[in-house]
């Protein structure tokens, strides 16, 4: 069962589209930009550590989306 979570936690199931796999990352996404770090930080941080291949605009979408909220 560990690997299984451990799994979960690295992988993002592929049905589920970009905004949905980015909301997950909501509050590290949120704390980074608070913090000063520019949207292409963020894509590039998120492939890094989660293998979420995304691009600044999809981050600057998703934020501007959830301010809206």
């Amino acid at each position: 069962m560990e690997k299984l979570k451990e799994f979960m936690k690295n992988e993002i199931p592929s049905k589920i589209n970009k905004q949905e796999a980015l909301a997950i990352y909501k509050d590290e996404i949120v704390e980074l930009r608070k913090k000063g770090y520019a949207y292409v930080q963020i894509a590039k941080y998120l492939n890094s550590n989660y293998r979420l291949k995304t691009c600044r605009t999809s981050v600057a979408t998703f934020l501007k989306g959830e301010i809206f909220k």
